[in-house]
């Protein structure tokens, strides 16, 4: 006779083995992040460490003539990341540039 959970607060073994896959699976493409089980059951965070030196990485935004937009998603970016090596671009025919990009890069 099979025992059966009511609540998926019950039998948390399967999260537990949900995360050590997640782990597994990273060890095996080469990857050494950390994985936390979050506070809804069945949510992991994975947090990726930053090569050093840090690389630097161009954020392209798209803007299309929207004059408030740059300054909302700058400051988000900066509010959200460690990260000091990046530059902001804003590009206002992005939109057009990236869709040709993705054609001659990802071909039908």
């Amino acid at each position: 006779m099979a025992a059966e959970a009511l609540a998926t607060t019950e039998k948390l073994y399967p999260y537990q083995v949900a995360e050590c896959v997640i782990r597994e699976h990273l060890a095996r493409m080469g990857r050494d992040p950390t994985v936390d089980q979050q506070r809804h059951l069945g949510y992991y965070r994975v947090t990726w460490s930053i090569a050093w030196p840090e690389p630097k990485v161009a954020i392209i935004i798209p803007t299309k003539g929207k004059v408030d937009l740059p300054c909302m998603v700058v400051n988000s970016i900066l509010g959200k990341t460690a990260y000091r090596t990046h530059a902001a671009n804003f590009w206002p025919e992005a939109g057009q540039h990236v869709k040709e990009f993705n054609r001659q890069t990802y071909p039908a």
